[in-house]
């Protein structure tokens, strides 16, 4: 079966990280910051270049001459008492984080595929090195030839879970070749000098598309602007994307599969599984245990049983085409924590979109680097795309009593699309203390 494939080269892979309670000056980081995550914001690149390498992508160093191919050397070998995929690790003695986090992190890919992670004395054998951040969270990608490689000690098992996806041979999701089917890359919004993060890859995509993957960019990863860099091609699809939707940096069922086809996995447990008269359907495959693993929207001893489908639906909000009323759950009470509510505003095509607010109360204003007021999307936040549903909109939040900033958005307040279609998104964090909004809609 083809599948998509690993980009199993010698090469060093980045990943930037900002923290919620900064705010950097550059263009980048400023608005990517995310709630329950602790996000460095800073690229670590090795001083100089290795000879015979160059740098990729702005933040990876590749082989001079070498395509994106795959590379089958890049795969951790078997073990050849086990014979199952292994791959040692030391943890360097200046490592400060919790240890816990790291094994954490390392017990996750162990319990869902059948790769294991071994601590080893043995250095003189090609073995990951947990070294101690400096300031940001990468690792090299693959397995490399020499006898050690570097990843970083990074200290939340998110981050540890994904930078270890890029040590087994994982390469971000949105760099697939068939990327440009399922989501848009808004150029415009993107840092200057950070083109280079949404290139694609050659790859083979049998292993579908997954908005949730541990290895997927947010919606606004390397903003120069606040604006979203990627829009799915379904604006309710966006959601997906944000780890408010599920629990972040733990492994999908798509993550699962493909580094069990990739890794044999599939086919060792099959063989131990003889016997076994179980036919796993609809996506779904023979684990370590003799039974099948289900995909979401998925269930029963074969996953024959098919009750929704692979992403769970919106919590709140839905198509909107007729004049109505729109407003956040529980209003005139406090929303739901985490809460995200998306509506797609539909006019016939000869009418335009108004919709009229009657209350506004959400969170207050962030403020930047410089002093400066703005609406944080990972606090309470209003988006409202005029142009069209995949067009980013101006974010709108609440008063700000002692920043001296009023609500965004006043009791009487119009906002009119520009053609047939408004599109509203509406993030409210755990900071659950205010009702919300409230508006009417019209067609005009």
């Amino acid at each position: 079966m083809r599948q998509k494939r690993l980009f199993l080269l010698p090469i060093i892979l980045v990943t930037l990280f900002c923290s919620v309670s900064s705010a950097p000056k550059n263009g980048v980081g400023k608005y990517n910051q995310r709630p329950h995550m602790e996000r460095k914001n800073k690229v670590q690149l090795p001083h100089n270049v290795p000879d015979g390498y160059r740098i990729a992508q702005g933040d990876m160093l590749v082989p001079q001459g070498r395509k994106f191919i795959n590379w089958p050397e890049g795969k951790w070998p078997e073990d050849p008492i086990t014979g199952w995929p292994s791959v040692p690790y030391v943890l360097d003695e200046d490592v400060e984080v919790d240890r816990t986090v790291i094994e954490s992190g390392l017990q996750h890919w162990m319990d869902n595929t059948c790769i294991t992670f071994q601590e080893t004395k043995n250095e003189s054998q090609p073995h990951l090195r947990f070294i101690a951040s400096d300031g940001g969270c990468w690792s090299y990608f693959g397995r490399q030839p020499q006898n050690g490689q570097d990843i970083m000690a990074c200290d939340t098992i998110d981050v540890v879970t994904h930078e270890l996806g890029h040590a087994i041979g994982f390469f971000h999701e949105q760099s697939r070749s068939d990327r440009d089917a399922y989501v848009k890359i808004l150029w415009e919004n993107v840092a200057p000098g950070y083109e280079s993060e949404f290139q694609t890859e050659d790859s083979l995509n049998d292993v579908e598309y997954d908005y949730t993957s541990v290895m997927h960019y947010w919606s606004t990863e390397f903003s120069g602007n606040g604006k979203q860099t990627m829009m799915p091609w379904n604006p309710y699809d966006e959601i997906l994307m944000y780890a408010v939707y599920g629990p972040f940096g733990v492994l999908t069922f798509r993550d699962k599969l493909l580094a069990n086809i990739e890794y044999g996995c599939l086919d060792k447990w099959s063989s131990n599984c003889e016997g076994s008269e179980l036919e796993c359907l609809n996506q779904g495959y023979l684990g370590a245990d003799c039974k099948c693993v289900c995909p979401p929207g998925t269930e029963g001893e074969t996953c024959e049983t098919v009750i929704g489908d692979y992403y769970p639906p919106l919590s709140c909000g839905g198509n909107v085409t007729s004049p109505s009323t729109i407003h956040t759950p529980n209003y005139p009470d406090s929303y739901n924590p985490l809460e995200y509510c998306m509506w797609w505003i539909q006019a016939p095509e000869d009418k335009k979109v108004q919709i009229t607010f009657t209350d506004f109360d959400l969170c207050y204003h962030d403020v930047d680097a410089d002093d400066q007021l703005f609406c944080n999307e990972l606090w309470d936040s209003l988006e409202i795309r005029l142009e069209d549903p995949l067009t980013p909109g101006e974010l709108y939040c609440g008063e700000s009593e002692g920043q001296y900033a009023d609500a965004d958005i006043g009791p009487g307040q119009q906002f009119t699309s520009e053609g047939s279609n408004m599109f509203i998104k509406f993030y409210g964090s755990d900071w659950n203390y205010w009702r919300g909004f409230t508006a009417d809609v019209d067609f005009v």
